[in-house]
């Protein structure tokens, strides 16, 4: 009985080293946890009223020092109809909010696939096209001359059940790994004002 003792205590201790050293190999589970920002860069500050075309680019910035995954916009992302959505909110000079009009589009949206989805490093930044994202001067009725303050919400739910619409295919394989570590949260950009010209 005094042997099993004996060889007890050295097995137990190189199972405790064991455990140890497993911990120290185990991959992080950090999680970002600040928000990423997020800013608009129009290509002009001014338009003609009833002018469509608006050309920007999309930056965000990942205040973190682990990496963090955004998703780039994506069909359908400006109707609600995905897990990953942008939204424009505009105000005219007196700060009332302008109401959207009304978009028609067909109800197909484009699978998955890898390269929607974009992954930040610690403490950069990335610049992506305005890709799917319906343009706010056909969101808003830009009629009438005046300022217009623009700001868009990106947020998204990588826990979201069903995306509406019908999917074009199925998604790329790879893309529900990348879904799960999508950064889950909102963020709303700083005010970029735009200068409605005479027709």
């Amino acid at each position: 009985m005094r042997y099993l003792f004996y060889l007890a205590i050295p097995l137990t201790c190189i199972g405790l080293a064991t455990l140890f050293s497993l911990a120290k190999q185990a991959p992080p589970t950090t999680r970002p946890a600040l928000t990423p920002g997020l800013e608009i860069q129009p290509e002009q500050t001014s338009i003609r009223a009833g002018q469509r075309e608006f050309k920007f680019k999309l930056k965000f910035s990942n205040p973190n020092d682990v990496p963090l995954t955004i998703v780039r916009p994506i069909d359908g992302c400006d109707v609600g109809w995905r897990f990953a959505n942008y939204e424009w909110t505009a105000t005219d000079s007196a700060g009332k909010a302008l109401q959207k009009q009304a978009a028609f589009r067909c109800g197909n949206t484009n699978a998955l696939v890898v390269e929607d989805f974009i992954q930040i490093p610690a403490g950069e930044s990335v610049t992506l096209g305005s890709g799917f994202l319906m343009p706010p001067t056909i969101a808003f009725p830009m009629g009438e001359p005046g300022k217009v303050k623009l700001t868009l919400t990106y947020t998204c739910d990588p826990a979201r059940p069903n995306d509406n619409g019908l999917p074009l295919g199925d998604p790329e394989d790879g893309t529900d790994v990348l879904r799960k570590r999508a950064w889950a949260g909102a963020v709303t950009s700083a005010e970029v004002e735009l200068t409605v010209l005479a027709p």
